[in-house]
């Protein structure tokens, strides 16, 4: 959330929502995404329309054993003037087996 650039009030905000579901599993594996990719997850329209919108989507899932990820890049906010900061996610639901 850092390197986000969250202010210290979201950085608790978000933590204080997704810690506790993360933590009921030992593993999960993490994914976020941002600003224009969340809009597959919810869109809005506020008045008067801000100067800057960051949204930052967590999508996790628990797993049952380590695996081996690549650091995903974390896109830093740039607050200029009025802004707005959304943060959500989704429990990636299993793929089906057959």
């Amino acid at each position: 959330m850092d390197k986000a650039g969250l202010t210290t009030k979201e950085q608790a905000d978000f933590i204080t929502y997704w810690g506790p579901q993360l933590a009921k599993n030992k593993l999960n594996q993490v994914h976020f995404k941002f600003n224009d990719d969340c809009t597959e997850f919810a869109t809005f329209e506020i008045t008067p329309e801000p100067k800057t919108v960051y949204r930052i989507y967590i999508l996790w899932k628990p797993i049952e054993k380590s695996i081996l990820l690549e650091e995903q890049f974390i896109e830093p906010v740039i607050r200029d003037g009025f802004t707005v900061m959304e943060w959500g996610g989704l429990i990636v639901p299993p793929m089906p087996t057959n």
